[in-house]
């Protein structure tokens, strides 16, 4: 069994090869002017004494550039290649920044978010180069992720938490996270979604899907095209829940090759991803672990992690960055504690699942005596009232496995190291193997005959195909202009 539902190569070297080459052209003389005399003359024009590329992170490139005053701005692109719906993302991250810092300034725990300037599509952009967000640069020393990680760690591979960090000095570190996380789930609406300013009455509201992760990863990396990712927002969660099985199952379908290994590996994935569709169908099942169908929804942001909060010298929190894939959500994630704890995701664990659990169960108590630290303050503090509270929550979604459930409900790749061995007999009772190889077999009575038809059509379909199936990568018309240019 392969632990986790691996990337198609094709997609990923072409996607690469764009962004690169693309990073490449920023580099250039015209280009790399027209950014310079843009981000001075826009954020307000005055005189600037120094201009660089400044940062290359997982989904964006900034400029900065240094006024005479002191004062610092920073311009941003999506990359074309890794982002599959650069506008939608731009758009969507912008209005969240004005929300949280909106909302936040007035009546919740502040989170401090940068401030922009100004922002627009590909068309309003210097040399075309795409959509794009000019904000102010928070100055700061380093991540918390810096902080938490081993001293020593080489900073171009992914973190992992410093075992060795004492409990209070990790407890420290925790409470600076847990109060962001606080803050945000006390922010909420009252549909499932991205939100934007009704143009009506200018009140925030859910007004478009809720543009997540996983939905830009099926599209870059498993070949589903655009037209099948969620396309609406939603009013009860038992309905985005089954958007997001629907969308595992048509990424298993659609993903053109590295799905599979074999006939039996296709069946198995098949059938998990249908019993995953039945906890959500099924009311007695769903019972068991959606108690929030009707909201008020909490704003969520997929990709929140250490990595994303800024500190200065004094380790106070400077800034919280990085808001691409932030929407409103289903209580039960806010519920579920964070997987960053390790900073490292369980499905790339080097030494497993299992012992995954064991290191993280041990912080995961230091993290909810950290949240309830926050709990207690900020309700003393008349920010927070007694009913929103998470470290209840978090504890018992931890406890009663629900946390998995979440987990694999946002993470498309990561499905079939977590099913069979954290979520499937906890619904459908043990099986008399316990390798997740063949385990799929007692499982197979439990599907409609509609399913195992479908199973048995695509199969035949993946099997014929694995070798031979053709690329067929949707990215946008942004991205695939620079594919034209340099890969024909």
């Amino acid at each position: 069994m392969k632990p986790r539902l691996a990337y198609d190569d094709r997609a990923w070297e072409r996607g690469t090869i764009i962004y690169k080459r693309w990073y490449k052209y920023l580099e250039e003389d015209d280009p790399f002017n027209a950014v310079g005399r843009f981000l001075a003359t826009r954020f307000y024009p005055r005189e600037w004494c120094d201009f660089d590329i400044f940062a290359l992170g997982g989904f964006n490139v900034c400029f900065r550039i240094v006024f005479t005053d002191d004062t610092t701005a920073i311009i941003r692109f999506p990359f074309p290649g890794i982002i599959m719906l650069p506008e939608e993302k731009v758009r969507n991250e912008v209005m969240i920044m004005q929300f949280i810092s909106e909302q936040t300034q007035s009546h919740k725990i502040p989170i401090p978010v940068p401030s922009i300037s100004r922002w627009g599509q590909k068309k309003e952009s210097p040399a075309k180069l795409g959509p794009f967000i000019i904000m102010e640069f928070i100055e700061h020393k380093q991540s918390i992720c810096r902080l938490l990680e081993n001293p020593d760690s080489d900073p171009t591979v992914r973190p992992v938490l410093n075992l060795n960090l004492s409990m209070v000095r990790l407890g420290d570190l925790y409470r600076k996270l847990a109060k962001i996380a606080l803050s945000l789930s006390s922010l909420t609406l009252s549909k499932i979604g991205s939100i934007g300013r009704d143009p009506k009455d200018m009140t925030w509201k859910v007004l478009d899907r809720p543009l997540s992760y996983s939905m830009n990863e099926v599209v870059q990396l498993g070949t589903l095209p655009r037209s099948k990712i969620p396309n609406s927002t939603y009013s009860k969660a038992s309905s985005y829940f089954e958007a997001l099985a629907e969308l595992h199952l048509s990424h298993l379908t659609n993903q053109r090759n590295d799905s599979v290994d074999s006939e039996d590996d296709c069946r198995r994935k098949f059938v998990a991803r249908f019993l995953f569709r039945k906890l959500i169908r099924d009311r007695k099942l769903r019972d068991k672990w959606l108690c929030h169908e009707n909201g008020p929804f909490p704003i969520w942001c997929d990709d929140f992690r250490p990595e994303n909060v800024l500190v200065d010298e004094a380790e106070n929190i400077a800034g919280v960055v990085d808001w691409e894939f932030t929407y409103t959500a289903p209580v039960e994630f806010s519920y579920a504690p964070p997987w960053w704890l390790l900073l490292e995701k369980p499905e790339y664990w080097p030494t497993g699942l299992d012992d995954w659990c064991i290191k993280y169960d041990d912080r995961l108590e230091i993290f909810l005596q950290a949240m309830n630290d926050c709990e207690n303050e900020a309700i003393s503090a008349g920010q927070l009232l007694e009913t929103q509270r998470l470290s209840g929550p978090m504890r018992d979604s931890w406890k009663n496995g629900n946390f998995w459930i979440m987990y694999v409900a946002r993470n498309n790749f990561a499905f079939d190291s977590i099913y069979w061995q954290k979520i499937d007999r906890r619904f459908f009772g043990p099986t008399q193997s316990f390798d997740p190889d063949n385990a799929w077999k007692e499982r197979l009575h439990l599907l409609t005959p509609k399913e195992t038809e479908y199973i048995d059509e695509c199969v035949k379909l993946k099997v014929e195909e694995m070798d031979t199936r053709p690329l067929a990568w949707d990215p946008d018309e942004y991205t695939r202009g620079y594919e034209c240019e340099w890969l024909e």
